[in-house]
């Protein structure tokens, strides 16, 4: 599959050849393939630009607080607490961090598979506003560009 950022022969990828290709997937169970439960949110929203922002043995905390700031006002992630461990988060929160995490490297393309699956009408309503922003701006969808 050939992206803006690059391709990528999809039978044969891993996670970070796919990110460097711009190509990310949003899965279908967030508790067993998508999240670090026992990781903040603000840890989870920056683990797929780690090799990108962070240096070997260090992270800058500056960017991945602006990172998971974004991603609250922009998804209305409840509570606004980034240091929250996700386990502690409701499950459209949840779902909500998980988005984030992919948006906020502004993918190419955004694989979803059933997004709003087990979530309240709420979390819902937030997940597609978010999802149609990033379609009509253009791209995967970082949260600073919307």
């Amino acid at each position: 599959m050939r992206t803006r950022n690059g391709s990528v022969e999809l039978r044969k990828a891993g996670v970070s050849a796919c990110i460097k290709a711009g190509l990310v997937l949003v899965p279908e169970r967030r508790d067993r393939d998508g999240l670090a439960f026992e990781m903040s949110m603000r840890d989870n929203i920056s683990l797929p630009a780690l090799n990108q922002k962070g240096k070997p043995w260090f992270v800058a905390r500056k960017w991945q607080r602006d990172n998971a700031e974004a991603a609250v006002q922009t998804l209305g992630i409840r509570p606004n607490l980034p240091t929250i461990l996700v386990k502690q988060l409701s499950g459209g929160n949840q779902q909500k961090v998980l988005l984030a995490k992919w948006l906020s490297i502004g993918p190419s393309v955004l694989v979803l598979h059933e997004p709003t699956q087990a979530v309240d009408v709420g979390a819902r309503q937030d997940i597609l506003a978010a999802l149609r922003r990033a379609a009509e701006g253009g791209h995967g969808g970082d949260p600073r560009q919307q």
